[in-house]
């Protein structure tokens, strides 16, 4: 079997030192070809544990491991730059006024060149069926 692409080990969490852990020695593994549901009631540690996981929060224990490497402040920015994360209120992620700002926000976090940008943008609508879209605000999309 191949090797994890992310590894998760004794992983515990509190937002308030010596406070109630939100999370308390949670391990698992994800491999290639995996499909994996994270399901819990509100408040249960889902969307903590997800933004561990991206390094948006410190101060856990245990370990966080992603394509083999540990999480640290040394390779977060290699790490993100594979992984990304939906959050569950769209409105927190939005960043653009129009659909084709918010897809070139994530090109420029990627350094991508201005001038390849629009290219880039329009081809991508394409693939995913969002031409028609571009110019529209976010917030007004549905589906």
């Amino acid at each position: 079997m191949s090797a994890p692409l992310l590894q998760v080990d004794n992983l515990s969490f509190s937002y308030e030192e010596g406070g109630e852990k939100t999370l308390q020695n949670v391990s698992f593994s994800v491999y290639p070809g995996q499909y994996v549901a994270i399901i819990g009631h509100n408040g249960s540690g889902k969307s903590t544990l997800a933004k561990l996981i991206m390094g948006l929060l410190g101060g856990y224990e245990g370990e966080i491991r992603l394509f083999g490497e540990k999480l640290d402040r040394k390779n977060l920015k290699s790490l993100r730059s594979r992984i990304g994360i939906v959050f569950q209120n769209p409105d927190n992620q939005f960043v653009g006024s129009t659909v084709a700002d918010d897809i070139a926000f994530g090109l420029e976090n990627r350094q991508v060149d201005p001038k390849q940008m629009d290219s880039i943008i329009r081809e991508f609508a394409s693939l995913s069926g969002m031409e028609d879209f571009l110019d529209r605000e976010p917030s007004s999309l549905s589906g």
